[in-house]
């Protein structure tokens, strides 16, 4: 049986999957990858072809380029049809890609775009879609210039079921004009309107079938309106609508309701520095709110989490507020949380991708979408030295420069 790729010469301990043909030739799921992308011509309406050279640092996050960020110096990048066909070094760049349109980046750090795992709808939305839609706009405009091309936005804060729907529909009208990925979330157990106690049965036969076709997932509060079984009992009933429920942690009810429930994802976590254990070896990602922690004085387990090994993620989301960019919330996980600047922008690029269960985002990698940041900056530390500073030169989604 092979045992290594005979393209890149990588093993089979290294490789996500290794196919064996005949005469002991055999070929790993990244260079399959490469030769039908390689094989296919640019398709414009896509993406054409395009080539970062002089790049200072290219932070891949794969670790097979050597430590957690997997940083290469000197590096350039080809692109085609919105991903990735070649990476590394710029001396060693085939010469069949220097015909490429051209990004020169005079020595800046390339980076996966950032990925906002969990932002707040600013506004309550009580007005209509055109009005709600305007709105999602805007802030996901800003958000795209300053580098985060998916977001997850949640509808936290509406009034009532009919503001709730208009704001996932808003969310939906502004990702056909925008060129962003972004995720809606419906939120249930806030404190609602008093229902004379129907809160649950409307939810379950009203709000979850209406909200379907417009989220992608189901953001559990538990200690409100959502007792344990409730909970769970809301959570079932979105599975069966494709709704895959996230979980608000602050409690051990609600961290209870997140592994009974084997959600996605535990969100903000407050208080709960001796879970995670349990939450590693659950599996589950959990998504820091550096915003939250900071602005409402909680006591924010981040740091624990990532030494127990935990998958962290951050979003810019806070009941109080929203930190408007994802440098920010880094910059606040680092100076308040205790991430280190590397941490932090692997938090807020591939652990994002995977709290949102988007495993070809968050990485430069061979078939990685290509979303990508251009910084003004030379290392991680960089970004988060100087809270509030805008770092992004340059936006690339999905292989085209915004």
């Amino acid at each position: 049986m092979a045992q290594r790729c005979s393209f890149c010469g990588e093993d089979r301990r290294a490789v996500d999957r290794l196919i064996a043909g005949h005469g002991g030739v055999a070929i790993c799921a990244d260079c399959a990858r490469l030769a039908v992308e390689l094989s296919a011509a640019p398709d414009e309406e896509v993406a054409g072809d395009l080539l970062l050279t002089s790049i200072g640092s290219l932070v891949t996050n794969d670790p097979r380029h050597g430590g957690m960020l997997g940083v290469i110096e000197g590096a350039a990048l080809a692109l085609r049809n919105g991903r990735v066909i070649w990476l590394g070094r710029h001396r060693a760049l085939p010469d069949r890609y220097r015909e490429f349109r051209e990004v020169e980046c005079h020595g800046r750090m390339v980076a996966p775009a950032f990925v906002d795992a969990h932002r707040h709808l600013e506004g309550r939305s009580d007005g209509d879609l055109v009005t709600a839609t305007d709105q999602v706009t805007a802030a996901v405009g800003t958000s795209l210039e300053q580098g985060a091309t998916t977001l997850e936005l949640r509808s936290w804060g509406a009034s009532g079921p009919e503001a709730e729907v208009t704001m996932l529909s808003a969310v939906q009208a502004a990702a056909e004009t925008l060129p962003a990925d972004l995720v809606s979330t419906f939120v249930v157990g806030t404190d609602p309107p008093a229902r004379n106690g129907g809160y649950v049965g409307m939810v379950e036969s009203v709000l979850l079938p209406t909200v379907a076709s417009i989220a992608t997932y189901l953001d559990l509060v538990v200690g409100g309106p959502l007792d344990h079984h409730s909970a769970l009992r809301v959570a079932e009933i979105g599975r069966r609508y494709g709704l895959r429920p996230r979980v608000h942690v602050d409690s051990e009810e609600a961290l209870s309701v997140a592994l009974d429930s084997r959600a996605v994802s535990v969100d903000g976590m407050w208080g709960m520095d001796g879970a995670a254990d349990a939450v590693a070896e659950a599996g589950l990602v959990m998504v820091g709110l550096p915003a939250a922690s900071w602005i409402g004085g909680r006591k924010d387990p981040t740091r624990s989490m990532w030494e127990a090994g935990v998958t962290v993620a951050l979003g810019t989301g806070c009941a109080d507020g929203v930190v408007p960019t994802m440098p920010m919330a880094m910059a606040v996980a680092v100076h308040h949380l205790g991430l280190s600047p590397g941490q932090a922008l692997w938090s807020a690029t591939r652990g994002g991708a995977l709290a949102l269960e988007e495993p070809d985002k968050g990485r430069v990698a061979l078939g990685s979408t290509a979303d990508l940041v251009l910084l003004e900056a030379e290392t991680p530390t960089d970004l988060v030295v100087e809270p509030g500073r805008d770092p992004v030169v340059r936006v690339i989604k999905d292989g085209v420069p915004l």
